[in-house]
């Protein structure tokens, strides 16, 4: 849970799985039966595994097949990107045709993230051959999920591509504290935001002891990566000395 809160911005998986299972299928008496299968927005290879089973007997197939098209996009994109970044991607455009064409190619990216440069251009498409196109990309101050669009059009042939991009902040989660003594008089608070828009939480706690602020330190003690089981058991020892500070 603690994790979580850290990995502010993230709602869309970056591409879709591919792994489809389907069935179980009654084939005919040849032993064949028939299977459509839609596929996501995929180029390159796919291995295809059947099982067959008839009461005690069981049998097993499997098969690699390539998933290509006419035209077909390969983008290259950072796995994270931070706030306030500028970076650059790789566009690669298949043809598969036999004669070259013109092809329209067009990037579009939706809030917090802009395409900065080349949005639409137009470029040659060899026959047979691989078309490199670079754009210039730039993350705004706020973090989020950004749809990027990759559209490839020729007069009759078109591709399109979509991929999620999370734009994290480039610390950790900060807190902080603040105190104040209650009497009669009335007490009026005023915070001040601090952090990027959208990832502020405040908290009020009123207590006859001071707040000692160590919920969220706790969790980063418990949930930190440890790798030996050395470490593993260390992290235990801070958890000791809890029940003299409640």
């Amino acid at each position: 849970e603690y994790i979580k809160t850290q990995q502010v911005g993230r709602t869309k998986r970056r591409f879709e799985p591919m792994a489809i299972m389907k069935g179980p299928f009654e084939s005919n008496q040849q032993g064949a039966s028939k299977i459509t299968v839609s596929l996501p927005n995929y180029v390159g290879a796919v291995r295809a595994m059947v099982i067959a089973v008839d009461n005690k007997r069981m049998g097993q197939l499997n098969e690699l097949f390539e998933v290509k098209n006419d035209l077909m996009i390969l983008p290259t994109f950072p796995r994270f990107v931070g706030v306030g970044d500028v970076f650059e991607s790789d566009l690669n455009v298949f043809s598969m045709l036999n004669e070259g064409v013109t092809a329209q190619i067009k990037v579009a990216a939706k809030t917090p993230l802009l395409v900065s440069q080349k949005p639409e251009e137009e470029q040659f498409l060899k026959p047979q051959e691989e078309t490199l196109v670079k754009v210039e990309f730039e993350a705004l101050n706020m973090i989020g999920t950004s749809i990027v669009s990759v559209n490839v059009r020729t007069p009759d042939k078109e591709a399109v591509v979509t991929v999620a991009l999370t734009i994290q902040p480039q610390t950790l989660r900060t807190y902080k504290q603040q105190s104040w003594s209650l009497n009669e008089a009335p007490l009026n608070i005023t915070l001040n935001a601090m952090g990027l828009p959208g990832t502020q939480k405040a908290w009020l706690n009123i207590s006859k002891l001071p707040y000692l602020s160590i919920q969220h330190r706790v969790n980063s003690l418990i949930q930190y990566p440890y790798g030996c089981l050395e470490q593993r058991l260390s992290k235990v020892f801070g958890q000791l000395a809890l029940p003299q500070l409640t």
